[in-house]
């Protein structure tokens, strides 16, 4: 069967736009089959001026060819600003064309859930086209609006231009908030029973929001009858920038605690959020402090300075600071050190402002050296009286020695017998620790006969190391046979030139006599002995030859000795490779040893832990105490505290070790303040002693 058709191609287009035009003409009855039938209107699903449906093409019309995708005319949002959870956001897209709908997406924020949104029937507006889309926030979703639209299409099956891509509510001002807005609270007391308040009403939109007038919380929301208060009285109120309340002041009715609270949904946001409950606690406080003791130490007399503990309690707010100069000057610490003698007003302040005030007078402090006159009377050549006159205005003399033998003044006044020629030094020792010296030379004496005295040394010499930094010990007893001894005078030198010095040790044989050596080198003793008949005798040991050992140590390490042994004083826990790192030495091999020094300490430091060298020789340089570590475990914590406390209780005893380490504020006395501060390094309040 043959059709006759007419195709005439041309440009045309009703709204302006550009599409080919295909006109199609089949007139009626012009093909027949055999039996004489003319053919029949064929239909086709097309599309004529932008309408869609049946078309018949024996009939007269236009047909499109339409290659064209649509576009977005405008987006449109009913309502700009914040919206909080359950609110429903409507807006509406426009087209620039008739469309076949597809899906319409939205999301709140960068990291909220991709959620299909619902819309509304076709709307024409003009030859554009409108589809309206509503969606609802959900609880958690912040930030700004972002809409997808996918797999829109015109009747042509042209997809969007913008299909897959994405627009920002943001640009619109649409976000979303559904976070309420919180409260932080402080308050600053003003002065007994009166405390202001301040209100900082705070909105995580903040962070989020496109523009300064879309986030944020509302205006002229908070007011003074949205804020609650037991146990006080507003007496008055700021308002800030917005109008809501900043700051009130409150009267308390009683000491005790003052509750200010708010409660739910009294403010809000700009997104409508309200706020939730919240309540604050303030511990009110009018009453002064309790200064129950000051404690000077020393108590007794001294030439140095005194340090005043202040012992007070409060039962309210509690304590926060303390001035020792009648309130010029305010500091946290409840000790002061006082150079010189004064009466002196302390006072105690607590968080509530009040103050207790308690005046003590420091009288201990006496840095004035005695006052001494010698004169001396010649007995012929046998002996010499020496006299000895002293006296002190403050704390009174302690003792007197004249070559180092103790001596007692009466009145003030005492009469020494010199037996032979040579210099006369006396030393006046004050009740402070003040004293003063003055020397008188006797040369009436015939010291020139020898007596034959045996003189024997036990040790005789020997070989020493000294500790780099440190100092050592030079013992050696002396026994005298022989000789009926009147006296032994000896002298330390480091030659074996004789001396022009010499120290009294008494008349007894067995003397030990000892040198504190803080340099290497070779040391001798001599002994000078001289019998009742004022005949001498002298001789020297062997030398004592002291030598260094060499270590290297870091300058923050402090180091005592005390009562001849040399400590390491650690003033917080120490891991071993730490201090290992601060003592070398190019001779030695430095470790750090249990208090057996059978086994290395390679983790946490214990107080008796031994410092040892290594190499040709093996030496124990220093003992280890870690102040607060009482019970040696290498662990500062409650333990030490109870261990403490009951050797304060008198129900244990503390080794030497144990005393050191104790005493952590370093006063040389262990008392309560100890604890106080142990405590405080446990907290971490302190970080080291």
């Amino acid at each position: 069967m043959n059709m006759l058709f007419k195709m005439e191609t041309g440009i045309v287009d009703s709204n302006e736009e550009v599409k080919m035009e295909e006109k199609i003409v089949v007139p009626a009855n012009q093909v027949y089959d055999n039996v004489g039938h003319g053919n029949p209107g064929k239909t086709f699903n097309g599309w004529i001026q932008g309408v869609g449906g049946q078309i018949n093409i024996a009939q007269p019309y236009n047909i499109y060819i339409d290659t064209t995708s649509p576009i977005t005319g405008y987006y449109y949002v009913t309502n700009f600003g914040g919206y909080k959870a359950g609110q429903e956001v409507k807006g509406s897209f426009g087209f620039s064309e008739e469309i076949r709908p597809g899906t319409i997406k939205y999301k709140f924020g960068d990291n909220g859930t991709v959620t299909k949104a619902t819309y509304s029937e076709k709307n024409y507006i003009g030859f554009n086209e409108k589809i309206e889309f509503s969606a609802i926030v959900n609880a958690g979703e912040n930030g700004a609006m972002q809409m997808y639209l996918d797999n829109f299409t015109d009747l042509a099956g042209n997809e969007l231009v913008n299909s897959d891509s994405y627009y920002q509510g943001a640009s619109y001002g649409l976000y979303a908030d559904t976070t309420s807005p919180t409260i932080e609270l402080t308050n600053n007391n003003l002065e007994p029973g009166v405390t202001e308040y301040t209100f900082n009403l705070k909105d995580n939109s903040e962070e989020y929001r496109y523009s300064t007038y879309q986030g944020g919380l509302a205006s002229n929301t908070f007011t003074l009858d949205d804020i609650g208060v037991f146990n006080g009285t507003i007496l008055g109120s700021t308002i800030d920038e917005r109008g809501n309340v900043k700051t009130i002041k409150v009267l308390s009715s009683s000491d005790g605690y003052q509750t200010i609270y708010v409660e739910s949904d009294k403010f809000s946001d700009v997104a409508g959020n309200g706020n939730a409950e919240a309540t604050f606690k303030t511990m009110i406080d009018t009453k002064e402090p309790n200064i129950y003791n000051i404690e000077k130490s020393p108590s007794g007399w001294t030439n140095e300075e005194v340090q005043l503990t202040v012992f007070a309690s409060d039962e309210g707010s509690g304590i926060t600071q303390y001035s020792f100069d009648d309130g010029q000057n305010w500091q946290d610490s409840n000790m002061y050190t006082v150079s010189e003698n004064k009466e002196m007003t302390i006072k105690v302040k607590d968080n509530q402002e009040n103050i207790a005030s308690q005046i003590i007078k420091v009288d201990n402090i006496d840095k004035t050296v005695p006052a001494i006159e010698l004169s001396k009377q010649e007995n012929e050549r046998e002996s010499a009286i020496i006299t000895i006159n002293g006296t002190d205005s403050e704390s009174g003399i302690s003792k007197c020695s004249i070559n180092g033998i103790d001596i007692t003044l009466t009145n003030g006044t005492y009469d020494f017998i010199a037996t032979e020629n040579g210099n006369y030094i006396v030393t006046i020792y004050d009740k402070a620790g003040n004293s003063a010296t003055k020397e008188i030379e006797v040369t009436n004496i015939d010291d020139t006969k020898e007596v034959d005295a045996t003189i024997i040394y036990e040790k005789n010499g020997g070989k020493y190391t000294l500790f780099q930094n440190n100092s050592i010990n030079l013992s050696e007893t002396v026994y005298v046979t022989n000789v009926i001894m009147n006296k032994i005078e000896y002298a330390w030198t480091e030659s074996e030139e004789e001396p022009t010095q010499w120290t009294n040790g008494g008349s007894t044989s067995g003397l030990t006599i000892e040198k504190e050596v803080t340099k290497i080198g070779n040391y001798y003793l001599y002994i000078k002995i001289t019998d009742t008949n004022g005949h001498v005798t002298i001789s020297h040991s062997n030398a004592f030859v002291v030598k260094s050992l060499q270590i290297d140590m870091d300058e923050s390490i402090e180091v005592k000795n005390i009562d001849g042994v040399n400590y390491i004083i650690l003033s917080k826990e120490t891991e071993a490779n730490e201090l290992l790192g601060k003592i070398t030495s190019d001779e030695y091999t430095i470790k750090i040893k249990n208090s057996d020094c059978t086994e290395d300490t390679i983790n946490q430091i214990k107080t008796g832990d031994i410092v040892t060298a290594e190499g040709t020789e093996k030496y124990k340089l220093y003992k280890i105490c870690i102040k607060g570590d009482i019970n040696k475990d290498g662990t500062i914590d409650v333990k030490d505290i109870l261990q403490l406390n009951q050797y304060r209780l008198e129900k244990i005893q503390l080794d030497d070790e144990q005393k050191i380490v104790s005493d952590v504020d370093g006063n040389n006395e262990i008392n309560i303040n100890d604890i106080f501060q142990i405590n405080k390094y446990r907290l971490g309040k302190i970080k080291n002693f």
